[in-house]
C-alpha cells in the first residue's frame, strides 16, 4: 500500500484531522491524527509501506494528555489439548471463514489457509 499524499509536512496538526492519504486495496483512506502536535514524516509520497512501518512521528503539544498503555497483569485461561483439524469440506469451510474474519478484523494470520480454500471452491 503506497503513501499517496502528504498534506501537512513538518506542520502543526490538530487532533482528529487528516494529515496524509494512503491507498489500500484500490481505496484512498485518510490518516487521522489522534492528538495535536507537530508531525514529521519518515516516509515520502509514493513510497510503498508494510503493516507496522513508521509513517510519521508526532511531537505532542501536551504529552500528559495521552494515556499510555499499561502492561497486562492478569493471567490467561488454561487451554485444553489441541483439536485435530477435520478433512471434511464443511469443517474446512467453517475454519477458512473464521480465518477470513480474523484477517478482516485486523489480526495477523496466515492468509494461505484462506487462499487454499477459495481455490478449492472455484
Amino acid at each position: 500500500m503506497p503513501l499517496i499524499s502528504v498534506w501537512l509536512y513538518d506542520s502543526h496538526v490538530d487532533a482528529d484531522t487528516p494529515y496524509a492519504e494512503v491507498e489500500v486495496m484500490k481505496m484512498c483512506m485518510p490518516l487521522l491524527s489522534l492528538a495535536s502536535g507537530i508531525i514529521h514524516f519518515k516516509m515520502s509520497e509514493g513510497q510503498a509501506m508494510q503493516a507496522g512501518e513508521l509513517i510519521a512521528r508526532l511531537h505532542l503539544d501536551d504529552p500528559s494528555a495521552v494515556r499510555k498503555a499499561e502492561p497486562f497483569t492478569g493471567s490467561f485461561p488454561v487451554l485444553g489439548p489441541p483439536t485435530a483439524i477435520s478433512g471434511k469440506v464443511h469443517h474446512k469451510c467453517v475454519a477458512s471463514l473464521n480465518v477470513a474474519r480474523m484477517i478482516l478484523s485486523g489480526y495477523d494470520h496466515n492468509i494461505d489457509e484462506v487462499s487454499k480454500f477459495f481455490t478449492l471452491i472455484h
